[in-house]
């Protein structure tokens, strides 16, 4: 039985038929421009600060204009791989809200990955120090909300993309990619961030790294041999949930 100790697992919750359509056919999750998630703060637009005589009214047109052109830019060719992990009061796959909101409302699936082969069996494509937890920040009504100083004075010649996309980004990743208001903490968020000029899209293998499928409380049993197809000759091992006294838990199939 394939076992991952505890805080070197991470888990992607997903409906089944994107479990049986797209990933285990090939082993493989998808990379999802960044505006496609589903915090507005990932979405919309920031606030910035501006220095060089710009007016910073929040409700100036101008500025509301210009907020967003730099959003787009910054947020460009930008892709997020989302996992969730352990923490010291549960185990990632025991979430009921992850269960409801990404697992089909109980239906799907939640794999069970183990993060150190996911890094290994990826680390040639992609930028493992973009690996990162998320921060979660608690909004504070009566202190000023933070905000980044976009500087337009070292913008030269027009050239604000390479500007936004080579210095700003890479000396505010933590604060523009790796954080999130407090309300989402209990998704114990992980990702992968990813800046690509490739527009097809991009994966990660799991096919080394998936070690256990864990099968939602509402899972349709029928569907069961159409996951082992999926897995033959390969260990892992698929697992049900339960709902008991203390909430959710898993058993072997067949146990």
């Amino acid at each position: 039985m394939p076992f991952i100790q505890p805080h070197n697992r991470i888990y992607y919750y997903c409906s089944l038929a994107t479990a049986l359509e797209f990933i285990l056919p090939k082993f493989e999750l998808l990379l999802s421009p960044i505006e496609n998630t589903n915090d507005p703060r990932e979405n919309k637009s920031f606030y910035f600060k501006h220095r060089n005589n710009i007016y910073t009214s929040p409700i100036d047109n101008d500025l509301i204009k210009l907020n967003r052109e730099i959003s787009e830019t910054i947020r460009e060719g930008c892709k997020v791989l989302c996992f969730c992990q352990d923490t010291d009061v549960y185990w990632g796959s025991l979430l009921s809200k992850m269960w409801a909101h990404y697992g089909g409302n109980h239906k799907g699936v939640c794999l069970e990955i183990d993060k150190t082969e996911f890094i290994n069996e990826n680390k040639t494509a992609y930028d493992f120090d973009l690996f990162r937890p998320i921060s979660y920040f608690k909004y504070n009504p009566n202190k000023h909300p933070e905000y980044k100083l976009i500087d337009h004075t070292t913008i030269k010649n027009g050239d604000r993309e390479k500007y936004l996309k080579e210095i700003f980004r890479k000396e505010h990743l933590n604060f523009l990619f790796f954080t999130k208001n407090i309300e989402w903490e209990s998704e114990t968020e992980i990702r992968l961030l990813h800046f690509s000029n490739n527009f097809n899209n991009e994966y990660c293998s799991i096919r080394n790294s998936l070690k256990n499928i864990h099968l939602g409380i509402n899972f349709h049993s029928s569907y069961i041999p159409a996951i082992q197809n999926l897995i033959e000759g390969i260990n892992i091992d698929i697992k049900v949930l339960e709902y008991g006294d203390v909430g959710l838990m898993f058993k072997n199939l067949g146990d």
